[in-house]
């Protein structure tokens, strides 16, 4: 009798090892990303007494607090002239070449929007990530800021472009910087097309 109940608690056992193996174990679920600071702000400034923020003190992301304009969808059979959205750039007492309207259209691989999507689109996401906001949200702001009050303008004849260059400062709850860039738009001079828009984190020198 005791051989045959050492016997039925081994198999007990046995089948109890044999459901834990065959019984998948709940899977983990990843860890959210940690909330960025509310005390968190960014800012632009044109080192000329102008300055645009948007601050994270009651909002958990940036998003919340920054509203971008509605860009007009590119698909497929677009044509690269299709207008994604115009921007007003320049302000008085700058040259009248630099006062405005330029236009972000479709594009192609070389300018507009396809071109900031395929070269550009990451390297504003990892900025906008910081913040909490989406690339094109940030892009955008970026952009309009840039192109309003420029940190630097100038103008390449040789390339018939007019450029302008922004400048953004990311704060901690503190004051303290945790990151400068400066955002660089090319536009067409007689196109009055943006040819690109990109972030830096120097700013270039010469035009």
């Amino acid at each position: 009798m005791r051989v045959v109940a050492i016997r039925s608690s081994l198999a007990s056992v046995l089948a109890l090892v044999v459901s834990l193996i065959a019984t998948p174990m709940a899977a983990t679920a990843a860890p959210a990303p940690t909330p960025i600071s509310r005390g968190y702000t960014v800012e632009y400034q044109d080192g000329r007494g102008h300055s645009n923020r948007f601050s994270l003190n009651n909002a958990v992301t940036a998003r919340e607090s920054l509203v971008a304009q509605t860009w007009a969808a590119c698909g497929v059979s677009d044509p690269a002239s299709k207008l994604v959205r115009a921007f007003a750039a320049g302000h008085a007492p700058m040259a009248p070449v630099y006062i405005r309207t330029v236009n972000l259209r479709c594009g192609n691989s070389s300018y507009g929007y396809r071109h900031i999507l395929a070269n550009h689109s990451s390297q504003w996401a990892a900025i906008a990530a910081v913040v909490g906001s989406d690339w094109r949200s940030f892009t955008d702001w970026a952009i309009a800021q840039s192109l309003s009050y420029p940190y630097t303008w100038c103008t390449n004849t040789g390339a018939n472009t007019v450029n302008y260059v922004g400048l953004i400062q990311i704060k901690n709850s503190k004051g303290q910087v945790v990151g400068t860039y400066y955002p660089r738009v090319p536009t067409g001079r007689t196109s009055y097309n943006i040819i690109t828009a990109f972030p830096q984190g120097v700013p270039t020198t010469g035009c």
